[in-house]
């Protein structure tokens, strides 16, 4: 299929895709997958998606983070000790061990102070709105061929997730004052719109003018503070938590949540006659080497869920870097029955499944470290080095293989089989 398209005086070039194959079709197909893509480190990563795309993926599966628009603000903190980021021409430093791209080498212009965006400021651009123009322009090349799933992440939460020192971006945004300092209690950095307005009203800076903005009705329990009350059962029980949906009862159980209802009918109405591969994105991990307290509440809400009704693989991101996990059991007890050999597990449904942490595409933030933390009995291969993604194939009703692919040169850095174990 074709559309010509134009924007009133210039007309595009004829642009193509082909539609989804039929219902039932039992060819091997093959998908892209990514997470945490940006734009600084990820023209590897960009480069060889594009190469996946021509040679017929189906579809491109981002687990979160787009664009990294929320970086925009990096471009006037200064850098931090706290996050080895700084961009600062030739003394430029970046996490890991990963080349720093040319641009970075590139002197500051007069009077700039070192800080933690990139060249143009932020990840690619000096403002939150065209930064996020120009990733999905640059994105468009593929976007335009084959379908581009997506769920939010973390950095589709707010216009900026940080600020500075003596809340230098807080001065920014409300006095259009550059290294100054304010107050905490004049934090705008949150003030995205939102889809239900409120009575709150915030100043905010001519970037996006003034304006009654909107909040979510309900915020998280670990959010409320002093004499603030959790909201009570009868008061959550008709409430609309965003795009989780409506609380059914309890905020504090699980099961009262639409987005649980929703998945564990998903989930129990798939016909593995016809669906055989169930596989699940989440943004980020329930286990990883870097261990946090997140990933504990992930798997209280989940896990028990998804092995009850045989997912296959758990995907993630959030995390920097490529990880490849063991097939695991509840709390993360090693599955050694469903392990043949380092490339190849076998799929062990109700009891196991396999997690696979690919947070590498690519962004300003530049790759996640170890650090202090110990590689965990669990990981098989952890890189903290390449930048790039993954391409998921299913061969077959009873096998897929997954490869994780480097942006610099399209090297595969690690190869894995999975075979069902009952069909």
């Amino acid at each position: 299929m074709s559309s010509p398209a134009a924007n009133g005086t210039t007309a595009s070039e004829v642009l193509s895709f082909k539609t989804a194959r039929a219902p039932g079709d039992k060819a091997e197909f093959s998908v892209a997958i990514l997470n945490d893509m940006g734009y600084t480190n990820a023209a590897g990563t960009f480069e060889q998606l594009t190469k996946v795309v021509k040679e017929g993926a189906a579809f491109a599966w981002h687990g979160g983070d787009l664009s990294y628009a929320d970086d925009w603000y990096s471009g006037i903190l200064p850098c931090e000790d706290s996050w080895p980021v700084c961009y600062n021409g030739t003394s430029t430093e970046l996490p890991g061990s990963a080349p720093i791209p040319d641009e970075y080498k590139k002197p500051l212009p007069p009077g700039e102070i070192p800080n933690q965006g990139g060249p143009q400021g932020g990840d690619m651009s000096t403002l939150y709105e065209s930064n996020w123009d120009l990733w999905q322009q640059w994105i468009g090349i593929i976007t335009t061929k084959i379908p581009y799933m997506v769920l939010p992440g973390n950095h589709e939460a707010t216009c900026a997730e940080f600020d500075g020192p003596k809340n230098v971006l807080t001065a920014y945004l409300n006095d259009d004052v550059v290294n100054g300092t304010a107050e905490k209690s004049g934090l705008t950095y949150y003030s995205c719109p939102l889809p239900r307005e409120t009575s709150l009203r915030i100043k905010i800076a001519s970037t996006w003018q003034e304006k009654s903005l909107v909040v979510p009705e309900w915020p998280f329990a670990r959010d409320l503070s002093g004499d603030e009350s959790h909201p009570t059962p009868s008061e959550t029980y008709v409430t609309d938590s965003g795009p989780f949906g409506a609380v059914n009862g309890n905020y504090s159980d699980t099961k009262a949540y639409e987005q649980y209802q929703w998945l564990a009918r998903d989930l129990a109405n798939v016909d593995r006659s016809k669906t055989p591969w169930v596989i699940v994105m989440g943004h980020r991990p329930m286990y990883s080497s870097q261990v946090s307290s997140y990933q504990n509440y992930l798997r209280e809400a989940f896990e028990g869920l998804m092995l009850k009704n045989g997912v296959d693989v758990y995907l993630a991101g959030h995390i920097h870097w490529y990880e490849r996990l063991l097939p695991l059991k509840t709390n993360g007890t090693i599955d050694h029955s469903a392990f043949m050999n380092n490339n190849t597990y076998i799929t062990n449904p109700g009891v196991s499944m396999t997690h696979i942490i690919n947070g590498a595409a690519g962004n300003i933030e530049s790759h996640s470290t170890l650090g202090d933390h110990i590689l965990l009995d669990f990981t098989v291969l952890l890189d903290q080095v390449h930048f790039g993604f993954s391409k998921l194939t299913i061969n077959s009703a009873k096998k897929l293989t997954w490869e994780f692919i480097h942006g610099e040169g399209g090297v595969i850095g690690d190869e894995l089989t999975i075979l069902k174990n009952y069909l």
